[in-house]
Parts: C-alpha cells; structure tokens; sequence
C-alpha cells in the first residue's frame, strides 16, 4: 500500500484527514486493535464524507485501501480480540465493503482498492465462500485493468502468480498474460517455474499421504495382530485355569470317594471291635457265674410242666431276675 499522505483535498475534512494519519501511524507502530478501530470508523463514515465532497477522491481510496490492508493483516495473524475480529469478519462475509465501494465506482473500481481487496481475500482464504465466484471476479477484475494505473501491474502479477496458482488454475492464469498483449517471455517463464513448483509440493504431499496411509494401515495391521494374540493368550490362559479347575474337582471327587471307602471300612472295623469285646465281656461273665448258670438250667429244664400252664414269658422275666439276685447273694 503506497503510504504517502499528500491528499491533496480539495474541500479536505482536516479531521479526517488527522485521523488517517493517526490509524496509519498506529498501523505502522503494530498497534493493531487501536488501527482496526480507527481505520473502521473512517471506512463507514468516508463514503458519506465523500458525497458530500467534504474529502477527496485520493483521500478516500487511501482510507479504503488502509482500511483493507489493516483487515487483512489484523485477521491473518489473528492481533484482533474476538469482538473486533467479528466486526471485520461480518464486514467482509457481508459483502458490506464490496457493496459499498460499488456504489462509488460501479465496475470501474481503483486498482489499489483491488489490489489491497484481493491481497487481504487470498491471505485469509477461509472469507472466500464462493470458491469459482471468486475467481471469476478476479478474472474479470485483471480484464478491466486501467493500463494506467500503476496498480494494474501489481493486481495482474498478484492475480496471475499468487491468486490462480492456489486455485491450481494454471490456464487462466496463462490466458491472462497473452491477453494483456505484452509478450513477456519472463512473467511466462515464471509462471512455468510457478507451476512446476505447485506440482512438486501437490506430489510431495500425495506422497505424505500415502506414507501416513500406509503407516496407518500397518499400525492397524500390528494393533490387530497384537489383540489377535492377546485373545490367543487369554483363551489359553482361560483353558487352562479350566483344566486346572477341572483337575481339582476329580481330585476332590476322588477324595471324597476315598474317604467314603475308607468311612465303610472303619464302620465295619468298628463293628469287629465291638462284637469281639461282647463276646470277651460274656466269656469272663460266663467264667465268674457258670455255677448259676447251671443252677438256671437246672430250675428251668425241672420247672418245664409248669412253664407249660403259665405265661412263658414272664416266667422266664421272673427265673432271671431270681438267678441275678441269688448272683448278687
């Protein structure tokens, strides 16, 4: 942006003029948000300043192009706060500025302002919407060039080597050269280099992303091998435990069939045991009172009619309650 301040106004509004001044300075000092805010306000009051011819032509297309260029650079290293950035943003998306300086120039608009326009578009390409709208407004912006304007040769080249290669519109930006009329092996030379540049970096990054695809895959790959052998690994580990698990429950199983066996063969050991100290107990009882027993025997054979007419039962009840006592005597 040229910076000169010689505005030659011709009924100048000294005010303003003061207040460019003062938003470039702050511009040219990297007080960003302070220029924002001052280059702002002389944007939406200069248009009105300038039908009422209170400040100049000049004047008015510095205080847009400051305007434009204060924008741009303020959004494109994000130096404004989020208010402010909002303003410039809505300001651009709204088309309130291409709407506003239109209203001035129609399609006959000054090369600076185009210049600066399309210098802040391209450096914060997020504000294009329209990707082929935009284009062609460049297009036909270069198409009505004032040869005599000393921006139109800054806007071609801006056009022509920065704008159209991004879009990797290569052919429009060829048909732009030959149409300006001037043969220029070196601008065709450099377009070439320009574009030979572009297919390299759009190679390069092809490349990139196949690799990041490849490594991704392979990653995936090993991710899927890892779990493959993790469940492996489980289902063996879990097998095992299961085998383990089952191995205990026959040992228990067996164990317990042991002790059954070993249970029926103590009760009948038991029983052994007990049936050989009855039989001693009545051994030693029959050795200590055999004579009774023979006296029993011999009451009992000699008392066999009278057993007959009696209660069997509780004679005998009586007969061994007597042989007891007479044991005791």
């Amino acid at each position: 942006m040229d910076t000169s301040t010689t505005l030659n106004a011709t009924n100048g509004n000294k005010q303003i003029e003061r207040n460019y001044k003062l938003a470039l300075k702050q511009f040219i000092n990297k007080s960003f948000p302070l220029a924002f805010r001052l280059s702002h306000q002389l944007y939406r009051c200069s248009f009105a300043e300038y039908r009422q011819g209170t400040i100049s032509h000049n004047l008015l297309v510095k205080i847009i192009s400051l305007y434009l260029v204060v924008t741009g650079v303020c959004l494109k290293d994000h130096r404004l706060d989020a208010v402010q950035a909002n303003v410039a943003r809505n300001s651009i998306s709204s088309n309130e500025v291409t709407n506003l300086i239109r209203s001035i120039w129609d399609a006959r608009v000054p090369c600076e302002i185009m210049y600066n326009f399309h210098l802040m578009m391209i450096s914060n390409r997020d504000l294009i919407s329209d990707e082929a709208e935009y284009i062609r407004d460049v297009v036909g912006s270069v198409a009505r060039l004032d040869a005599g304007d000393k921006y139109a040769a800054k806007l071609r080249d801006l056009a022509v080597f920065e704008i159209l290669p991004v879009f990797n519109r290569f052919d429009d930006a060829a048909a732009l050269l030959a149409g300006d009329g001037d043969d220029d092996a070196e601008a065709r030379e450099k377009l070439a280099r320009i574009k030979t540049e572009s297919q390299d970096r759009e190679r390069r990054v092809e490349l990139k992303r196949l690799e990041d695809e490849k490594r991704k895959s392979e990653l995936r790959e090993r991710e899927a091998n890892e779990a493959r052998k993790l469940a492996r690994e489980s289902q063996l580990k879990y097998r095992s435990i299961r085998e383990i698990q089952s191995g205990y429950s026959t040992d228990d199983k067996r164990e317990s069939v042991v002790k059954k066996k070993k249970s029926r063969g103590n009760g009948r050991e038991d029983l052994v045991v007990r049936l050989k100290y009855l039989t001693r107990l009545v051994m030693r009882y029959m050795e200590r009172n055999y004579m009774v027993l023979i006296v029993l025997a011999i009451l009992v054979f000699g008392s066999m009619p009278f057993l007959k007419r009696a209660d069997l039962r509780e004679r005998f009840v009586e007969t061994v309650k007597m042989a007891f006592k007479f044991t005791y005597v």
